[in-house]
């Protein structure tokens, strides 16, 4: 899956994102009749600067104030519009509709945007479907932004899309197409993925101030051949016993292999590493097995990649205390490593009043001996 990442961190407008994505290789021709079946004929003009980045900025054939969703969603219907590039601008159109239905409560009166905030979002999507973009993740958004006094619908989006924001110490700017781009069409997620290119936006603020949002195209890991996954928390505020308990129902749930480690976490306390190796489709209820029997709030999965496995096999010996269950290893069809299995030496170990090692070491006794008297048959 190709994806576009873009994190963020120096604040975010349309421009910006446009920038980012014309920097990525995005067609300006090809934007160019799309662009110019919207009111007002918009033109892109790009500024590239070598080693920077690229800024975007608009020409006009006719310059309406501002145009009303209806007639936005008439252009949309042109035959230059695809439903790749549609589908996603009416998404975010619908998301400014909802945000600025308060300012359009008069009887007839419809939510009203600029042409150029029209332009930015109709260039935004069309990038994105030539570039082959199939998800796009963005990092969290600066809260405060300082916009938002001025803009009430900063926070309303925020709050309708559900975008996460980290808060800043010092104002970000945030415009109110980039907050509608990015709530209506990303995910706040930093994926893990292969990158392909770097890109680039930049721009100048009101206040002459440079800005810039890096962004970089990739495509995300595939789905784990070996069918397995590692889900991975770390605990600090768990009694070792009660964690002792969880690892039991995690093996009995289906889990391939259920390890921990010890870690020093914030504030250099001791916590406890809890490792477990499942299948793909047992992920999900391993995962609310651990959330619910543990202090965790959350934990990571990592896809496991390759797998390299020797061949199990389980046989049977007799002894002198009874018949011992061993499992072997074999690689290339050789056994080269054996080992009773524990709870059945213990028990004969706690029938028989003789020390476990005396059993242990009597099962791998058997096996050498039917080895052996396989190899001179």
């Amino acid at each position: 899956m190709r994806i576009f990442f873009s994190p963020c961190d120096g604040g975010v407008s349309g421009k910006l994102i446009l920038g980012a994505l014309m920097d990525a290789g995005a067609s300006t021709p090809r934007l160019g009749a799309l662009l110019a079946a919207l009111p007002g004929e918009p033109g892109l003009v790009l500024h590239p600067q070598p080693a920077a980045g690229v800024q975007v900025d608009w020409v006009f054939a006719s310059i309406p104030a501002d145009v009303s969703i209806s007639e936005c969603l008439t252009s949309l219907k042109k035959p230059v519009f695809s439903t790749g590039v549609a589908e996603p601008v009416r998404k975010v159109l619908a998301l400014f509709e909802r945000v600025s239905r308060p300012a359009a409560q008069e009887p007839g009166r419809e939510a009203r945007l600029p042409v150029a905030a029209l332009a930015e979002i109709v260039g935004v999507c069309a990038a994105l479907e030539q570039l082959e973009i199939e998800k796009w993740y963005a990092g969290a958004l600066p809260w405060p932004c300082r916009e938002a006094e001025s803009d009430p619908r900063l926070a309303q989006i925020y709050q309708e899309a559900q975008v996460m924001v980290s808060p800043r110490n010092e104002e970000t700017p945030v415009s109110l197409t980039g907050a509608l781009l990015l709530g209506a069409l990303a995910a706040f997620e930093r994926p893990v993925f292969q990158l392909e290119r770097q890109a680039t936006g930049i721009a100048t603020d009101t206040d002459g101030q440079r800005l810039a949002l890096r962004g970089a195209i990739g495509r995300l890991q595939p789905e784990s051949p070996a069918g397995m996954v590692l889900l991975q928390t770390n605990i600090d505020d768990m009694s070792p016993q009660f964690l002792g308990r969880v690892v039991q129902q995690l093996m009995a749930a289906g889990a391939r292999d259920v390890y921990q480690m010890p870690v020093y976490m914030k504030k250099n306390r001791l916590g406890t590493r809890l490792s477990v190796v499942a299948r793909k489709e047992d992920e999900a209820r391993l995962a609310h097995m651990i959330l619910r029997e543990t202090s965790t709030f959350g934990m990571h999965i990592h896809p496991l990649y390759h797998r390299y496995q020797a061949e199990r096999r389980m046989v049977q010996v007799e002894t002198a205390f009874g018949a011992v269950m061993v499992k072997q290893k074999v690689l290339d069809g050789e056994v080269i490593h054996s080992a009773p299995e524990y709870e059945v030496c213990a028990a004969l170990a706690e029938q028989h009043h003789v020390p476990l090692a005396q059993v242990y070491q009597a099962a791998l006794g058997a096996v050498e001996r039917e080895q052996e008297r396989r190899f001179t048959n």
